[in-house]
Parts: structure tokens; sequence; C-alpha cells
């Protein structure tokens, strides 16, 4: 497949939408367990759950648009959302999980989203994730939404 310059509105929704699915389940499974402080079984098994499912959702999240162009035309390579999730999911596939940098993209952890540090074992939170995919949605709108005709 060729690289994208635009995703059609139908197109961003179908992703959103399966994302929010996905993301829901979670919070529905992790709401009928009992408190996770109260049960030191609960909270040992949620915490390495949390990270897989999460580092694994993020992958999904790029899938749905992994076609972007990512030249500064297009996704940009100023450390916005597009690019944490490129540079996340690169090294969840090649770098066994440990965040490496991009010489191509300036991500500042304390600019970004997750605050990953280059080496840090990547374990992505729910909360970061709301988060990420929510700037993700955010940026691909304003950057690569196609424009109605």
């Amino acid at each position: 497949m060729l690289g994208r310059k635009t995703y059609t509105r139908d197109e961003i929704d179908h992703g959103k939408t399966a994302i929010e699915h996905q993301f829901a389940a979670y919070r529905k499974l992790v709401k009928a367990m009992p408190a996770p402080t109260s049960d030191k079984k609960i909270a040992a098994a949620l915490e390495p759950f949390e990270a897989l499912f999460f580092n694994n959702l993020t992958l999904v999240l790029d899938r749905y648009f992994v076609h972007r162009l990512s030249g500064p035309k297009h996704e940009g390579k100023d450390g916005n959302p597009l690019n944490e999730v490129r540079i996340i999911c690169d090294s969840l596939i090649t770098n066994d999980g440990v965040m490496r940098s991009d010489t191509q993209i300036k991500l500042p952890p304390e600019r970004s989203i997750t605050k990953l540090q280059v080496g840090d074992r990547i374990a992505i939170t729910a909360a970061q994730f709301e988060a990420l995919s929510t700037g993700f949605f955010t940026e691909l709108e304003q950057r690569l939404l196609e424009e109605a005709s």
C-alpha cells in the first residue's frame, strides 16, 4: 500500500469507535473486579495485564492508520502524538519493548503524553492510553483529515 496523505471522516471514526469499544471492554472488566487494593492477587495480576493490554492497543491504534506519511507536511516530525505512537510501536516491535530514540523525530519526554524516556521499558497504563489516543485522534484530524468536497 502506498503512503496516505489523508483519511476520510468515516475511516477516522471507524478507528476511533473500534478503539473506544476495546477500551470500554477493559473498563467493564476492571469495574467487575473487587477493588484491586483490597485483593493482592488481583493487584498482582492487573498491573502486568494493563501494560500488555494497552501496549497492544497502542499497536492496534497505529495499525488503523499505519500508512500515514511521516514527512513534515503530513504527520510531522515535531514530537506530536502521531509521532509518539509511531515511536512507541516501533520500539515495541523492534526494540524489545524498550523506548528508543528516533533521529528524525524530536520527542522530548517532558513534552510527550506518556513521558517515556529513551531506555524505559514500555508499559502503557489505562490513563496514558486514554490521553495518548485522544491526542492521536485530535492530531490525526488536524493534519490528515480529508477535506470534504
